[in-house]
């Protein structure tokens, strides 16, 4: 049965065996940085970490997870989180793969109680950091660049690179094996080389937004494969992860990418909907609903919701086309049947509590945020040198956003000024009292407070830096200073990063981290350094400074397997001289595990007659995952439904819900297996499949007549000729058919929703005289079957009138005796909604419910009726006929009324005669007829 999430969780977590280890078992420990634990409620903490292995939130999965604090294992695992917020004293709960919520071994703060918190797994497929390095050769390619534009090729070989050990999901971003070391562009000519651009294999062009839109619509031949192309190019670059600014810095989707590369879902929607309009999607707009944010894109006329955040879009009836946000709060059915949170999967999960974030309250806004360049100009002795790791450097709005991202990346300007006279015009913002130094390369203080300022402008944030210098005083006693202002305002604040007074030589390296705006809003992408002398006589001799910033790895020009096209353009007027070094690894130390050689089922060129298709293939020795790939194109450019593109643990795969094929329609599948450390092999052969089976009903509606109601509907005018209905009824609006007891989050396990079968185009739904599960409900589907007993999906529901009276009154009565009649009238129970209460907690439940009451609106005085369950009663004191009207009425404004004669008889058996006739007036007082 289908449970609240706090007993869920519980459900979940007590069966699973708790992981066994001691403090001197040997396993590879990985620490877990402070600043990657941040306050969730009361004693419970979460560690955002990729922690090498899936969560208890799987149902398919236990954690191998062992939490220790300074060096002892904590516990007991797998705990309710429930129990962790309350009770504390080490429980832990590691809940998706890179979420663990865990408390210290005395509700102390794991943030300031000065403990050692680690993390070790007793799973030996574990990929948990810090395994041992893969064997690999470095190499390096050296090429000087003359020319604005210049192309040369870089060969890799080996058997791993990023594109086969990575895979993007949900809550990040996982790379088996990184080949790529770094990238460095210098500027080793005499003049500045403006806006640099290195492109590997047409890929990476994302310096503008112009950019970044041609390439993630390249093919794209119509509207709806530019949403489509958009929408996947988007999931595979991003990954949700708790914002570390608040306002709209991720929303431009030139920063998003190249920055970050993670985001909360109202950066990713935003992000989104600037490409949808960009790309001339006109009218596409953010949905905001309680709880989650995204864009919908406008493709032919209609809002189609293409869910980045959640790796998700969802298909109408026909398996067509992606519906929009109206479609789904108004038929939740759209959103379970698909899943979200992929492609790792463990087990194929319905999107139920999802589904709930759809409603009719949700809003939409309009978020155009563009205009962020990559530009950015490398003077003479300046480099940027692209790193694919990090060295835990990053910007935050406050200490309070300031949480270590799982996956990032840090890459780092390097800047040498040409420490000479007639550089200073050029390359200094100001200076004054220098000459060329005559003992040797240098310049040299000529006047008493002499200084120089230097400034860097970059276009990614900025988290760190460190100055170096060293200056000889020689026999002069001089006060050496350096300054630092963030930003580039001429109005900035001076504050002094390092001084040294006294003769002599002094080399200095200054770490800027303190004092540059790391943690600001708006965050910095740039900052001035100021250097004085006291006196004439220093001689400044060497100067850099080194600026860290955050680059998204996926962003940064790559290379992979094979031959490398590298394309070098840059925007200067004159004459440049930059030296490009690449450097890699490469190695064939992890062999990749072959392809399925065929498949077991679909076979390749089949239809397929059934309501649901299991995939399958035979299993590959050491396998780990399995890649799936369902397309209706055979390049595979996007999935032809989330829950078909999985990485999932065994050879076989199923959506468990009938009708999510079309017949006529060519599918595209093929397999990959990923072995040790997380490579993926190669994929299968292209199979293919059709599906034989009829298409969804159309047309189905209610005709509603004297306390009945039939139901009608068409077949559909596409695909095969149906033999046979299937009719099913639930009081949910938006309900999933069933022909089994079905578990319903938050009202437990519910009966069949199966009304009956027919082989007509018609069937009556609501009488007096119907009971049990599916009868007399206000939501009706009808299911078409063929000649093969297969099932097509659902159609779209018919609502019946509500409130509606079906029920047959009780019309006799005896003097004296207890009368009884319950009131059956067609109410909706709503359908699940999610709610942030006033208070902050949050609320799922079947809150928009027609919470339907009754009354009396003429009756003797003796009837009372029961508002919520229509009970009406009462003891008649005397013979006589009387007149009743009821009604039912709903807090949405429906009424409906219902109204009858009720006979009493002097006593049992006795009708009544004309003398002894009354009826009842509006006033409910008997009157004599």
């Amino acid at each position: 049965m289908r449970i609240p999430a706090t007993c869920l969780v519980v459900a979940i977590l007590a069966a699973l065996p708790a992981p066994a280890l001691t403090a001197d078992a040997g396993l590879r420990r990985l620490p877990i940085p402070v600043d990657a634990i941040r306050a969730e409620d009361g004693l419970c903490f979460i560690a955002v970490l990729d922690f090498g292995e899936q969560g208890d939130n799987d149902p398919a999965n236990s954690s191998g997870l062992v939490l220790l604090e300074d060096g002892v294992p904590l516990g007991p695992a797998h705990a309710p989180h429930a129990d962790i917020r309350a009770g504390g004293a080490g429980r832990y709960s590691h809940w998706t793969r890179t979420m663990l919520y865990f408390s210290s071994s005395d509700g102390s703060d794991p943030r300031t109680n000065e403990r050692l918190y680690e993390v070790a797994s007793t799973n030996p497929l574990s990929l948990l950091p810090g395994l041992p390095e893969i064997p690999s050769v470095p190499r390096e390619l050296v090429q000087v660049v003359t020319e604005p534009g210049q192309d040369w090729v870089v060969p890799m070989g080996g058997t791993l690179d990023m594109e086969n050990t990575r895979i993007v999901s949900t809550s990040t971003c996982r790379v088996g094996f990184q080949p790529n070391v770094e990238l460095v562009i210098a500027n080793t000519g005499d003049t500045p080389v403006v806006n640099p651009r290195l492109v590997v294999n047409g890929r990476g062009d994302w310096h503008d937004f112009a950019g970044l839109l041609a390439e993630w619509t390249r093919g794209a031949r119509d509207d709806r494969e530019k949403a489509m192309l958009l929408w996947e190019n988007m999931r595979r670059h991003t990954y949700h992860l708790e914002p570390l600014f608040e306002h709209d810095i991720q929303h431009d989707p030139v920063r998003l990418f190249n920055i970050f590369g993670f985001s909360l879902c109202d950066d990713a929607g935003a992000a989104a909907n600037a490409l949808f309009l960009g790309a001339g999607l006109d009218g596409s707009e953010c949905r905001a609903m309680d709880g989650h944010v995204q864009a919908e894109a406008m493709v032919d006329g209609r809002l189609q919701f293409l869910d980045v955040d959640m790796d998700c879009f969802y298909l109408d009836r026909e398996n067509e086309r992606p519906v929009g946000g109206d479609e789904l709060a108004r038929d939740h059915d759209l959103v379970r049947r698909e899943l979200n949170y992929g492609p790792v999967a463990g087990s194929y999960r319905p999107s139920d509590e999802l589904a709930a974030l759809f409603g009719a309250d949700d809003t939409r806004f309009t978020s155009d945020v563009r205009g962020h360049t990559m530009d950015y100009t490398l003077r003479p002795g300046e480099r940027v040198v692209f790193r694919w790791d990090h060295i835990g450097k990053y910007a935050a709005q406050d200490s309070a956003h300031a949480h270590r991202p799982p996956y990032f990346g840090n890459s780092r300007f390097e800047y040498s000024p040409r420490l000479r006279a007639a550089a200073l015009a050029a390359d200094a913002i100001s200076s004054g009292g220098w000459q060329d130094d005559p003992d040797g390369p240098g310049l040299r203080a000529v006047a008493a407070g002499a200084h120089v300022e230097y400034g860097v402008a970059v276009p990614w944030l900025v988290c760190g830096g460190t100055l170096t210098l060293a200056i000889d005083r020689g026999d002069v006693t001089a006060r050496c200073a350096v300054e630092i202002a963030t930003g580039q305002a001429p109005d900035a604040e001076w504050r002094t990063v390092w001084e040294s007074e006294g003769p002599g030589k002094v080399q200095a390296v200054v770490p800027l981290d303190a004092l540059l705006a790391v943690r600001s809003d708006p965050p910095e992408f740039g900052y001035r350094v100021r250097l004085s002398v006291s006196e004439s006589g220093p001689a400044l001799e060497e100067l850099t400074l080194v600026t860290d910033i955050m680059a998204a790895p996926l962003s940064l020009p790559r290379l992979q397997l094979g031959d490398n096209k590298v394309a070098w353009t840059d925007a200067s007027p004159g004459p440049r001289h930059i030296t490009v070094t690449q450097r890699w690894r490469e190695t064939d130390a992890v062999p990749l595990l072959p392809p399925p050689p065929a498949p077991l089922f679909p076979q390749p060129g089949t239809a397929v007659a059934a309501d649901r298709i299991e995939y399958a293939w035979p299993e590959v020795p050491d396998a780990r995952r399995y890649r799936l790939q369902v397309s209706l194109r055979p390049d595979f450019a996007w999935p032809y439904r989330p829950g078909l593109d999985v990485a999932i643990p065994t050879p076989a795969w199923t959506v468990p819900f009938d009708g999510i094929y079309s017949p006529g329609v060519t599918y595209y599948w093929r397999v990959r297996c990923m072995g040790e450390r997380g490579a993926w092999g190669p994929w299968s052969d292209t199979w293919t499949f059709t599906w034989d089976g009829p298409r969804v009903p159309v047309d189905v509606r209610a005709a509603a007549k004297d306390g009945r109601v039939t139901l009608h509907w068409k077949p559909n005018p596409r695909g095969p000729r149906p033999v046979a209905y299937e009719v099913y009824g639930s009081g949910i609006r938006g309900f999933t058919v069933s022909r089994e007891e079905q578990a319903e989050y938050g009202l437990g396990a519910l009966p069949p929703s199966l009304f009956g079968r027919t082989t007509g185009t018609s069937l009556e739904v609501v009488a007096p005289e119907f009971e049990g599960a599916a009868a007399s409900e206000v939501f009706y589907r009808v299911v078409a079957v063929d000649a093969a007993g297969t099932r097509s999906g659902p159609s779209d529901y018919a609502e019946l009138p509500h409130p509606y009276f079906f029920s047959v009154p009780v019309t006799t009565a005896a003097t004296g005796e207890h009368y009884e009649y319950r009131l059956r009238s067609l109410a909706s129970m709503g359908d699940l909604q999610f709610r942030t209460l006033p208070d902050g907690s949050q609320d799922r439940s079947f809150s928009a419910g027609d919470h339907q009451r009754f009354r009396l609106v003429s009756a003797p005085a003796w009837l009372a009726v029961n508002e919520e369950s229509g009970l009406v009663g009462g003891t008649p004191p005397a013979a006589g006929r009387y007149r009743v009207a009821a009604e039912a009425c709903n807090r949405f404004g429906g009424r409906a009324r219902h109204e009858w004669m009720v006979e009493v008889a002097p006593e049992p058996g006795i009708p009544v005669t004309g003398r002894d006739a009354v009826s009842a007036g509006t006033d409910g007082v008997p009157v004599r007829q």
